[in-house]
């Protein structure tokens, strides 16, 4: 069985945030400043290569692997959501977030990868803003 390691990328994209599934992604940290999105249900995800412990190694054969953690909180710090999923690729991870978990107001969102026994440092938070309609 042959194993590569993950590829570093000079610039690795930031984690991004959407209105839904269909929806296209606002990028954390870009030039336009925080995204705002207009429900809340939005969609949050992050490539993995950009945040897997450093010398992880990604395994031949395709399937689950790596635990995502993602927290939510508010502006203020005040924890909103935790949640832990296994990626169903070794690229990307999403998480659109339930119903009822979020209202009109600031929040901010981070990402980290567990793989095995490793597990990376959290990316910067995102900040973002719902303003429903």
């Amino acid at each position: 069985m042959s194993t590569s390691t993950w590829t570093r990328w000079p610039s690795p994209p930031p984690p991004r945030i959407s209105n839904g599934s269909y929806s296209g992604f606002q990028f954390c940290g870009g030039p336009a400043g925080d995204p705002v999105v207009t429900t809340g249900t939005p969609s949050l995800a992050a490539t993995l290569e950009s945040v897997a412990p450093p010398g992880t190694v990604e395994p031949a054969r395709p399937g689950p692997r790596r635990k995502v953690a993602f927290e939510v909180d508010t502006a203020a710090g005040q924890p909103v959501l935790h949640r832990q999923l296994t990626s169903d690729t070794s690229h990307d991870a999403a998480l659109q977030l339930p119903a009822g978990t979020l209202n009109d107001g600031a929040y901010r969102w981070r990402v980290r990868v567990k793989d095995g026994g490793t597990a990376s440092a959290w990316t910067a938070w995102c900040s973002f803003t719902v303003e429903r309609h």
